[in-house]
């Protein structure tokens, strides 16, 4: 699963709320031994507990080593990336590839239910829901949790949506049109989306993360305003934050 593909916490909840309006979730600080974790594995040490109820199910429950420092940042992106494990385990998948199937199975069931009541659907009374890819969460470290191992290549590929899937579109609103390229920059081929993405990141550094960005620009000869990066400022900032 590269980061082009990765669905955000944020997205996979909105999707649930959708089948199920009433679910919640919660947090908690428990040491590691009271939820299962061998001392051997450091279960001797502090853990963000999720738990995620749906109305007629078992609560479901993840769990994730909690940040060492005080710094309340830190806790909110933890419990952002324990709701994503909790999400998974609720059956909403974390890989862009395996949403979009999902979202394709339910649209199919839901079409062969209406044809074996006799409802006949209008031509376009129904549009497929699509889901854009978002990149990386603005409180997430663009590593996302997988079941399995995983090489380098995979954390660092990038990955496009297999064109044979259908698309299926959650509506949302317009994005607001991202700034022009600078003079230097072929307009034409500015990448807007992923200079939306890289200056919410931006935004959200805190601390000595915010230290580390700003030294990184001045040795790249990068400007600190989103509005003057070109291209090539995209990829070197881009990079800063997978290697991070």
């Amino acid at each position: 699963m590269g980061i082009e593909t990765f669905a955000s916490p944020g997205l996979r909840w909105g999707l649930l709320l959708e089948d199920h309006p009433m679910a919640t979730h919660d947090y908690e600080l428990k040491v590691g031994t009271d939820i299962g974790v061998p001392d051997q594995y450091g279960g001797k040490g502090m853990f963000c507990v999720c738990t995620l109820r749906i109305p007629g199910q078992e609560p479901i429950v993840a769990y994730k080593e909690a940040p060492r420092g005080k710094d309340p940042d830190d806790w909110v992106v933890t419990c952002t990336k324990t709701l994503g494990r909790a999400l998974k385990k609720a059956g909403y998948p974390d890989d862009l590839k395996d949403l979009k199937a999902l979202v394709l199975w339910r649209q199919r069931n839901a079409e062969v239910a209406a044809i074996g009541s006799g409802i006949a659907l209008e031509a376009g009374e129904q549009k497929p829901l699509e889901i854009e890819a978002g990149g990386r969460d603005a409180d997430d470290d663009g590593k996302p949790d997988v079941d399995h191992d995983v090489t380098d290549d995979e954390h660092t590929a990038t990955s496009t949506p297999d064109d044979d899937v259908v698309e299926a579109e959650i509506v949302e609103d317009e994005p607001e049109a991202a700034p022009e390229a600078a003079p230097e920059a072929d307009k034409a081929e500015f990448d807007a989306k992923l200079w939306e993405q890289l200056a919410q990141e931006v935004e959200n550094l805190t601390g000595n993360d915010r230290h580390d960005f700003t030294g990184f620009c001045e040795g790249q000869s990068i400007s600190s305003d989103p509005n003057e990066w070109t291209n090539d400022d995209l990829t070197e900032i881009d990079a800063w934050f997978r290697e991070d």
